[in-house]
């Protein structure tokens, strides 16, 4: 995508024009703006297409748009992303430029790229320590590491610490990690070509990485559950101490993962090509409270609660017309993409969900969309395109490719102009 050929949106600090002048380290940071009719100051040197405060016809001035002396940018191919105290982390792509790691502030419909945080490059999809630590896992630089982000500033992300690990994180696995009770779980297999096993990483900076304890007979499941080897078809989710993985031919686990261990608590072995066609499982998202496993089939679907007592899965018929593919899960009501935008199930009951009467009309195709981040109010998703939209979850209606500036959005309009 480059919408205007006469610019390049260069974001990293080698390619700045004020790099020379301001010996930039790195981190592109963008101020808020300056004055109401010149729009956000921008500590970078990138270029783009700005846009422009508008004047009523009668002659008198209209109050600037938000965006008023904002260069617009492209951002496509988001592979990750988290919603961090209102801003949206994104490791995401700006033209034919590497994925970086962006901070966007999301107003008024658009977005708004207030930061390239140094040091910070590598997967945004960050698990909640404490109120102003988040972690990740990082392989961006071929070596695993537990990584300890302090977001005490959610416009200033930075890197606390870094551990390494020992091991490689299995194909299918890379965005399955999780913090329960100030652990790190992840998935590591070392050497290569050996059962994947869930490590348990205390963030005490004192107590080493070791193997978690696991349910005897269920070794190794957690990570690599179907044959031990974390083979490309099988895969995983995890959201606190909830943790599911699934494989090809009908196979899918569910556990509860805590410093004290592994504890399996569910799980379906079914025939792929049986009465209901269910296929085999493509995606399953968790809220922490439910589970929603997707199949191929495009209106049975596979449910659960966790902590209950009871270790098998509940079947539910989704009657929207057409394809559609599982989004997330937020606060007990599961989101799905169909070609024509977002529809939402309430799975509160999971013996009897509703169909509810919110939608998002988006015109995402036979692609449909896959999730990149979820909050309680928003969810961020890309289309087959590697377009970004950014879905509020409170009101219906139509939502269009976000619109991305670069620098901080100016003052909201205060309404209609009015004549001199």
């Amino acid at each position: 995508m480059n919408p205007t050929k006469s610019h390049q949106y260069k974001l990293a600090c080698a390619t700045l024009a004020l790099a020379a002048v301001a010996g930039c380290s790195g981190e592109v940071l963008v101020t808020e703006a300056a004055s109401a009719s010149g729009g956000a100051g921008v500590t970078s040197g990138v270029g783009g297409s700005s846009s422009s405060s508008s004047s009523s016809g009668g002659g008198g001035q209209c109050a600037p748009e938000p965006s008023a002396g904002l260069p617009t940018i492209a951002l496509h191919d988001p592979t990750s992303g988290v919603f961090v105290g209102g801003r949206l982390h994104l490791t995401v792509s700006v033209d034919d430029q590497p994925a970086h790691y962006l901070v966007l502030k999301i107003a008024g419909g658009a977005g708004y790229v207030v930061n390239q945080p140094s040091g910070m490059d590598g997967p945004a999809n960050l698990a909640v320590v404490d109120a102003t630590t988040s972690a990740r896992v990082n392989g961006a630089s071929g070596v695993a590491a537990a990584e300890l982000i302090d977001v005490t500033d959610p416009d200033k992300p930075f890197k606390k610490s870094s551990l390494p690990l020992d091991g490689t994180v299995p194909a299918g696995f890379w965005k399955v990690f999780s913090v329960v009770d100030d652990h790190l779980f992840t998935c590591l297999t070392s050497p290569a070509d050996t059962p994947a096993v869930l490590i348990d990483v205390p963030l005490d900076g004192v107590t080493p990485p070791a193997p978690a304890a696991q349910d005897y007979g269920w070794a190794d499941q957690v990570c690599s559950g179907f044959g031990g080897f974390g083979a490309p078809e099988e895969s995983g989710v995890a959201r606190g101490s909830v943790w599911l993985n699934w494989a090809e031919d009908g196979y899918l686990n569910i556990f509860e993962v805590t410093p004290k261990g592994a504890h399996h608590q569910g799980y379906y072995n079914y025939n792929i090509n049986g009465v209901h066609h269910y296929g085999d499982v493509l995606s399953a998202a968790t809220d922490g409270e439910r589970i929603v496993f997707d199949p191929a089939n495009d209106s049975e679907v596979f449910l659960y609660t966790p902590g209950s007592s009871v270790d098998q899965i509940t079947h539910a018929y989704f009657g929207v017309a057409g394809p559609k593919q599982l989004l997330g899960v937020v606060n007990e009501i599961s989101y799905w993409a169909t070609a024509k935008g977002v529809r939402a199930y309430d799975i509160t009951d999971l013996d009897a969900p509703k169909l509810l009467d919110f939608h998002a009309d988006a015109d995402f195709g036979e692609g449909l969309a896959v999730l990149i981040a979820d909050s309680a109010d928003r969810l961020a998703v890309a289309d087959a395109e590697g377009r970004l939209f950014v879905i509020p979850l409170g009101q219906s209606g139509p939502v269009e490719p976000l619109k991305t500036y670069l620098g901080a959005p100016g003052p909201a309009s205060a309404g209609p102009c009015s004549a001199p």
